[in-house]
C-alpha cells in the first residue's frame, strides 16, 4: 500500500510541474477512480503492463480536459479585457467630449449639422455596445447627460440639427468696467491724467483714431491739442466720453482816461464777446456792473488790472487782460486855492466839485491851520465857503493853509467815507 502511495504521489507531482496547470479536483477524481479499479492486493503490481497502459489512456483524456478548460478560461479573460479596454475608450472619449463642450460655453454658438451623424462620433459605437456591455451603456448615458446640460436641441430629430448653447459669458467682478476719475469736459492745452483698476488695458479715440493706450495701474498723460469727444473703450465697448474745446478769445478794450461822470472816477471797459456766464473783474476798481459794457469806480491810485471770469469753469476763454494806470488819488475833485474877488463865480467859494455832482449827504469842515479852531462848516452845496472866519468874522488871510475835511453819510461801495485836503486863499 505506502508503495502505491508513493508512485500516485511521484505521479502527481510530475503532472504539477508539467505545461499544463495542476487541477486539484480532477486530480482526487482520477485518483478515486484508480483506488476502485486497482486491487489492494500486495502480491498484484500496479505497474503491470495492463494497467500502466490504462494510465497512460488516463492522463491523457485528463490533459485533453485541462488544457481545453485553461482555454476556455483564457478566452473569457481576454474577452473581458477586451470588454474593459473599450469601456475606457468610451470614457476617454467621452472626458474629450466634455472638456470641448465646457471650452465652448465662452460663446454662444448656433450652427447647422449637415449630415445624418451624430453629433458625436463615438455615439453609434457607444449605443451598439450599449445593447451588449453594462460598462459601455453607463458610460453612453453619461456622455447623454452632459450632452443635454449644455446644449439646447431645438429639434428632437437630431437630423434636423440645428443646435444652440444657452451658456453665455459669465459675468465677473474682475470683467467689469472702473470708471477713470476724469472730467466730462477739458479744454484745449489741459493735461489729462488717465489711471485705472480694471483687468485689461483701456484705449481712447478721437474720431475713431486711436490716442493712446492705458495698461491698468499705470498712469499716463495726455494733452489736449483738438477739440472733439474722445471716446474710451474697454473690451472693444465705448464704457467713457469726454469733450475738449477749443478756447474762444476775448478782446477787452477800455476808455484812454478817468471820466468824472457824476463826480466818480469812472473806467469805461466793453467786450463784444460777454455772455450772461461772464463775469468782470479788476484787482482795485469797483465793477458798477455785469454788462459787456461797464464801469470801473477808481478810487485810489496805481494800476488795476482788468480781466474776465465764466461761471463755467469749461468755457474755455482765452482773456486779453487789460491794465490800466491812475495817476491821481480820488479826492473828491476838490481844488487848493480860491479868489473870493475873482470876475468868475466859480473861483469865488470853495466846495469840493464832486460833491456837487454826487448829490450824496455830506458834512464840510474848515480848520485853521495853527491853532485848529473851526472856520466853517455846511452840510449843503449851496452854502460854499467864501473865506470868512465864523470865529472872528473877518475874511481869511491870504496866503495862509486852512485844513478841510468832509464825511460822506453814504459812501459808494468801496469808497471810504472820509477825505482831507488843504486850502489856500488867493
Amino acid at each position: 500500500m505506502k508503495k502505491k502511495e508513493q508512485r500516485l504521489k511521484n505521479f502527481k507531482d510530475i503532472l504539477k510541474n508539467g505545461e499544463e496547470d495542476f487541477n486539484e479536483q480532477a486530480w482526487l477524481s482520477f485518483q478515486k477512480k484508480l483506488d476502485h479499479h486497482l486491487p489492494i492486493s500486495s502480491k498484484s503490481s500496479l505497474f503491470s503492463n495492463k494497467n500502466l497502459m490504462f494510465l497512460g489512456i488516463g492522463t491523457l483524456i485528463l490533459s485533453v480536459c485541462i488544457f481545453i478548460l485553461n482555454q476556455n478560461n483564457s478566452v473569457e479573460l481576454k474577452s473581458k479585457h477586451l470588454v474593459q479596454t473599450s469601456a475606457n475608450k468610451t470614457v476617454d472619449s467621452s472626458n474629450i467630449s466634455i472638456q470641448k463642450q465646457t471650452q465652448s460655453k465662452e460663446n454662444i454658438i448656433e450652427h447647422k449639422i449637415e449630415s445624418n451623424t451624430p453629433i458625436l462620433k463615438s455615439e453609434n459605437a457607444i449605443q451598439t455596445e450599449a445593447k451588449t456591455k453594462t460598462t459601455s451603456k453607463t458610460s453612453s448615458n453619461a456622455i447623454s447627460n452632459v450632452e443635454k446640460n449644455n446644449f439646447e436641441f431645438i429639434n428632437n430629430d437630431y437630423s434636423t440639427k440645428e443646435i444652440k448653447q444657452t451658456s453665455i459669458l459669465p459675468t465677473t467682478k474682475e470683467q467689469e468696467y472702473k470708471p477713470i476719475p476724469i472730467e466730462k469736459h477739458y479744454c484745449i492745452g489741459q493735461t489729462i491724467d488717465l489711471y485705472h483698476n480694471n483687468t485689461t488695458e483701456i484705449i481712447v479715440y478721437l474720431e475713431n483714431e486711436e490716442i493712446i493706450s492705458v495698461t491698468p495701474k499705470r498712469i499716463k498723460n495726455i494733452k489736449a491739442t483738438k477739440s472733439g469727444i474722445y471716446q474710451i473703450k474697454y473690451q472693444n465697448i465705448i464704457v467713457q466720453e469726454f469733450e475738449v474745446f477749443s478756447e474762444k478769445n476775448v478782446e477787452i478794450e477800455t476808455s484812454s482816461e478817468i471820466v468824472y461822470e457824476k463826480g466818480l472816477p469812472i473806467l469805461e471797459i466793453k467786450t463784444k464777446d460777454f455772455t450772461n456766464d461772464m463775469t468782470w473783474t479788476s484787482t482795485k476798481g469797483i465793477v458798477k456792473n455785469q454788462k459787456s459794457a461797464t464801469e470801473i469806480l477808481c478810487f485810489q491810485k496805481g494800476n488795476y488790472e482788468i480781466s474776465i471770469n465764466s461761471n463755467n469753469p469749461f468755457a474755455c476763454l482765452n482773456i486779453n487782460k487789460v491794465n490800466f494806470y491812475v495817476a491821481e488819488e480820488y479826492n473828491l475833485l476838490a481844488t487848493n486855492a480860491f479868489i473870493p474877488n475873482s470876475s468868475n463865480p466859480k473861483n469865488q467859494t470853495f466846495m469840493p466839485e464832486a460833491l456837487k455832482l454826487r448829490s450824496s449827504a455830506f458834512e464840510l469842515f474848515i480848520y485853521d491851520s495853527k491853532d485848529k479852531h473851526l472856520v466853517f462848516s455846511s452840510q449843503s452845496v449851496e452854502k460854499s465857503w467864501d473865506g470868512i472866519d465864523v470865529k472872528t468874522g473877518n475874511l481869511v488871510p491870504d496866503n495862509v493853509i486852512y485844513l478841510w475835511k468832509v464825511v460822506l453819510k453814504n459812501p459808494e461801495k468801496g469808497e471810504k467815507n472820509e477825505y482831507n485836503g488843504t486850502i489856500i486863499r488867493l
